[in-house]
């Protein structure tokens, strides 16, 4: 697989001792990449089922008020070769 960071180590820059770079969405073919991606896992789902709620909620409002709401849901970080820190041991 050919990685995005393929370019800055053509070039002659030492990615994991000069920078680190971090992902945001873990897809898939983040831990394939050379180095590995770290990112931030998204509890899609549970923001998916939280957005459909409050959709919902506002279609039903006869009032037709828009309710304006913070929603925090917890995020995973996914710790891999791109930090720097090398890849914990299973």
């Amino acid at each position: 697989m050919k990685s995005k960071n393929e370019p800055l180590s053509n070039q002659g820059i030492d990615i994991l001792g000069e920078m680190a770079i971090p992902g945001f969405d873990d897809i898939e073919e983040a831990q394939y990449c050379v180095p590995s991606l770290t990112t931030v896992r998204q509890p899609r789902r549970a923001i998916a089922s939280k957005l459909v709620k409050l959709l919902i909620g506002q279609i039903e409002d006869k009032n037709n008020r828009y309710i304006f709401r913070k929603l925090i849901v917890e995020s995973e970080r996914i710790v891999r070769e791109s930090s720097g820190a090398g890849v914990p041991e299973v």
